[in-house]
């Protein structure tokens, strides 16, 4: 699900319930090419082209998108690069 939480700013929420190892998709991103620019066990920022919030519980805040097509682009490239590593996630 994705919804817009502001100007420029969607939430995305994945369908099934799933857990993030935060500190495993850290260094799964940084090896991918992303820029980690925080973690801790709340939440893990990614600065590239936008700002990126990945929260344990699967959701995505991403920031700025301009489009619900754009935001959906982000948020598949992040859970897609997440899921080459089968530990990161956690399908409940």
């Amino acid at each position: 699900m994705m919804r817009p939480c502001g100007r420029d700013l969607f939430e995305l929420i994945p369908k099934r319930e799933l857990r993030i190892d935060l500190e495993r998709a850290a260094k799964v991103l940084q090896k991918s090419g992303f820029e980690i620019s925080e973690r801790s066990e709340l939440v893990l920022t990614i600065a590239n082209d936008q700002d990126i919030s990945v929260f344990p519980n699967g959701k995505i805040m991403a920031f700025p998108v301009k489009t619900a097509d754009e935001a959906e682009k982000v948020g598949n490239n992040i859970l897609g690069t997440l899921e080459k590593d089968k530990k990161c996630i956690k399908y409940l």
